[in-house]
């Protein structure tokens, strides 16, 4: 299995259990928040919530859900276009992760289709170089159900 991953902690924490050979790629990385930094929980959730309602704006300088969504698409697009079959698993952070799930699945950018939780992981099948939904998100511990 071909594990690509995001460079934040967490996720080469799990991609480097997937494979030793996991590939980093830094244009899978999460929604760009540098421009606040650390914030407590609740303002999190505040900006988190603007970025899904107003996809296209900028939320305290944090990258749009917009961007995001294009970066993780192409990103993919990359990927699966010098894909020589078998599987994939690309770990990352949920954000992007939901804004790509939106796009294959063919919903708008929107809060309610986000990760319920941490610990979560969808799955698609690779068709050529698209992604077809199999299923949104679940938690971890029904992986091998």
């Amino acid at each position: 299995m071909r594990v690509i991953s995001s460079p934040e902690p967490k996720a080469l924490t799990l991609a480097r259990l997937l494979s030793v050979s996991a590939e980093v790629r830094s244009d899978c990385g999460e929604v760009d928040r540098s421009a606040t930094g650390y914030v407590p929980h609740d303002v999190h959730e505040a900006l988190a919530v603007a970025l899904f309602e107003h996809p296209e704006r900028s939320a305290s300088g944090w990258e749009t859900a917009l961007s995001a969504q294009n970066r993780i698409k192409a990103a993919v697009l990359s990927v699966l276009q010098r894909h020589v079959g078998g599987d994939i698993a690309m770990v990352g952070h949920g954000g992007v992760g939901s804004l790509l799930w939106m796009h294959i699945a063919g919903l708008a950018i929107s809060r309610n289709k986000d990760q319920p939780r941490q610990g979560c992981f969808w799955q698609a099948k690779i068709e050529g170089s698209v992604l077809r939904p199999v299923h949104g998100w679940k938690e971890f511990e029904s992986f091998n159900e």
